[in-house]
């Protein structure tokens, strides 16, 4: 078989793209069995992620290696005052302090215009 030089640029050009082509399947496939088996992300944010592969076939599973696999989605569920706010052992409660016995309008105190009952009346 003698090959023109026309002729083998074609036949080097199919290989490299069957060779790419390979690649980025091999890639997708790679991106998309890591998000099914992510312990990072719940069901959506798996779908979330399954759907930008699909989208975005090139893409997605590219920013998946790069963002995906190392960052984790924090939700912020309230009731620890020192997580997000900055606060700590010497934050500032936004509470009123306990009253002191005694003191009035105040649970065991009196209250202002009310007179304590008489016992046995």
């Amino acid at each position: 078989m003698n090959f023109t030089t026309p002729e083998i640029y074609g036949l080097l050009g199919l290989i490299a793209l069957g060779v790419v082509g390979a690649a980025l399947v091999a890639l997708f496939v790679a991106a998309l069995l890591s998000v099914v088996v992510s312990e990072r992300y719940t069901g959506a944010g798996k779908i979330l992620w399954i759907l930008a592969l699909c989208a975005f076939p090139f893409l997605g599973p590219v920013l998946w290696f790069l963002v995906g696999r190392t960052h984790r989605l924090e939700v912020d569920r309230g009731g620890d005052a020192g997580h997000r706010d900055g606060g700590g052992a010497d934050a500032v409660d936004p509470r009123p302090a306990s009253p002191a016995p005694g003191e009035a309008g105040r649970p065991g105190g009196e209250l202002p215009g009310v007179r304590p009952a008489i016992a046995g009346a």
